[in-house]
């Protein structure tokens, strides 16, 4: 019975290492991700689209499959090509 108790602790030890080193870094990266994103959200939501942009694409330099910034990026380009369009079309009518 001694035998068997103490190979139990060294096999959650073993375990829980794998764990905490085998993540390679990512969940830091992950929360810089995170972190990313949500200023992009603040941008946006302030509609300064391009520093929305800007912010997201850092966020795909670490995370180049990150969906919600690709989505957000889209989102943001097409706020300012529409911003673009309206007031083109109101120098337009001005002349």
């Amino acid at each position: 019975l001694d035998f068997t108790t103490s190979f139990a602790p060294v096999n959650k030890i073993s375990l829980s290492a794998k764990i905490l080193f085998g993540d390679k870094g990512r969940s830091i990266i992950d929360s810089q991700v995170d972190d990313y994103y949500k200023q992009g959200l603040k941008y946006y939501a302030d509609a300064r689209w391009q520093d929305a942009i800007d912010v997201w694409n850092e966020a795909l330099k670490l995370n180049k499959r990150f969906d919600p910034a690709i989505l957000g990026i889209q989102s943001a380009q097409y706020q300012i090509d529409m911003f673009n369009m309206i007031r083109e079309s109101l120098l337009l009518e001005q002349d």
